[in-house]
């Protein structure tokens, strides 16, 4: 099946759609969901990781793996928003952007505790989700691209002298 250019309009929209809608959801888990205990901030990079990784358990999976999982998605955003022009650096600066503002604003309404390291975490996890899910996207395309350019040149130059 070819896909037409009106097709691929539809499903970007739809990706970003959802990618909005995602952004939406996260923005509200992280301000509005689960109140702490306490409000405040932690600027010192890698402390509470430290900490987490000691005590292990159900706190370190939820502010490690959670902070970075959370973000696979959102390193996406720039390159559904822009896809042609869409680089690593984009999505690690945008990801650093969002994650920082996140914090701010958690901080800012004291109903969570603002931490660096949630920063930090994020910003790989955007990354990684750019790396994961469309690094693996753009090389399976190129190659098929290259592939096609081989076969038609193989086709021209296979024909009758």
């Amino acid at each position: 099946m070819i896909m037409t250019a009106g097709h691929r309009g539809v499903l970007r929209a739809l990706g970003v759609g959802l990618l909005i809608a995602y952004l939406l959801f996260l923005l509200n888990l992280t301000w509005l969901q689960y109140p702490s205990q306490g409000s405040g901030y932690n600027a010192i990079p890698f402390r509470s990781m430290i900490a987490d990784w000691r005590e292990g358990g159900r706190e370190w999976f939820v502010n490690f793996l959670g902070n970075i999982v959370a973000f696979l998605p959102i390193g996406l955003l720039p390159v559904a928003i822009w896809p042609q022009s869409a680089r690593l650096r984009d999505s690690v600066l945008f990801c650093l952007t969002l994650s920082c503002l996140i914090e701010a604003v958690q901080y800012a309404i004291g109903r969570r505790f603002a931490d660096v390291d949630d920063i930090l975490l994020n910003t790989v996890g955007g990354s990684l989700g750019y790396l994961l899910l469309w690094q693996p996207f753009t090389f399976t395309r190129r190659v098929g691209l290259m592939k096609g350019a081989v076969e038609k040149s193989t086709s021209i130059s296979d024909g009758p002298l």
